[in-house]
This record gives structure tokens, C-alpha cells and sequence, in this order.
């Protein structure tokens, strides 16, 4: 018995010696991956003519711009799925308060600080968001002829009503 227990011993050091082994070579991996792209980024800065200080506050502009834009993402993704969501419910004032929603995305998204590596991917989503918000107006728009079509509808409907019960009420004499 007292083989077995140092077998098993030994077996979970060699284990434990592994994975710590792994996570060393994962760890030195990630440090070379952000040493390299550093470097590349700070070479392309330099060789642009900007100092290391400009390199530095474009990199970590870039950076913030990258999170926003990630977060910024989240919200849209969920004012779609609610607006879909409220026309499958015909809720129209649902609808109306995510298409202001959208709006005020698109003009935030606009107006985000960025540096001039991400300027070509700052057009596309603002492009990409702007068509959201159209297809937002669109249903809006859609929505609200709906709501006074059915409104006219109603009152052509109690005006045949009134019609019917007037003309039942003529009497032959």
C-alpha cells in the first residue's frame, strides 16, 4: 500500500510539473505576442515620423476606440432583438423608443475618438450602423402607417356600422 501512495504522489507531481510547464510556456507565448506587436506598432509610429510619446497615445486611443466599439456593439445587438421582438408583439412605442435608441448610438459612434490606423474600420461601422438605423426607420415608419391605417380603418368600420343601423331603421310607410 504505502507503493501505491508514493506512486500516486509521484504521478500528481508529474502532472502538476505539466500543466506549470504549460502555463509558463503559455504565459511566455502571450508576452512574446504583445512584445512583437508592440514593436511593430512602435516601428510603424517611427517610421511615420511620430515620437514614441504619440506611438504610445494613438496605440492606447486605438485600444479604447477598439473596447467602445465592442460595448457599443452589445447595445445595438440588443435594441435589434428587442425591435424585432416588439414587432413580433406589435408594440409600436417599443419600437419608436429602441429607433431613438439607435439614433443616439449613430451619433455617439460618429463622434468617437480614434486613431488613423482605424479610421477605414470607423467608416465601415458607421456605415453598417447607419443602414441599421434606416431599416429601424423604416419599420418605424411602416409601423406608424400601419397604426393609421388600422385607426382609419376602425372609423370607416363604426361609420358603416352608424351607415347599417340608420338604414335599418328606415321604416316603409
Amino acid at each position: 500500500m504505502d507503493l501505491e501512495k508514493l506512486l500516486i504522489i509521484l504521478v500528481a507531481i508529474v502532472i502538476i510539473a505539466i500543466v506549470v510547464s504549460v502555463i509558463k510556456n503559455a504565459i511566455k507565448f502571450i508576452i512574446f505576442v504583445v512584445v512583437a506587436l508592440l514593436a511593430v506598432v512602435f516601428i510603424r509610429g517611427v517610421m511615420a515620423g511620430k515620437t514614441p510619446e504619440e506611438v504610445f497615445v494613438d496605440t492606447k486611443a486605438d485600444a479604447v476606440y477598439t473596447k467602445q466599439l465592442y460595448e457599443y456593439s452589445q447595445k445595438v445587438k440588443k435594441s435589434v432583438d428587442i425591435t424585432l421582438d416588439a414587432i413580433d408583439n406589435k408594440s409600436l412605442d417599443k419600437i419608436k423608443e429602441e429607433n431613438e435608441k439607435l439614433h443616439e448610438y449613430l451619433e455617439e459612434v460618429s463622434d468617437l475618438y480614434h486613431g488613423e490606423n482605424l479610421k477605414g474600420i470607423h467608416k465601415k461601422y458607421c456605415g453598417y450602423l447607419e443602414s441599421i438605423v434606416k431599416s429601424s426607420d423604416a419599420i418605424l415608419a411602416s409601423g406608424n402607417l400601419k397604426e393609421n391605417t388600422l385607426s382609419n380603418l376602425e372609423k370607416v368600420k363604426g361609420n358603416l356600422n352608424s351607415y347599417l343601423e340608420d338604414l335599418l331603421k328606415i321604416e316603409v310607410k
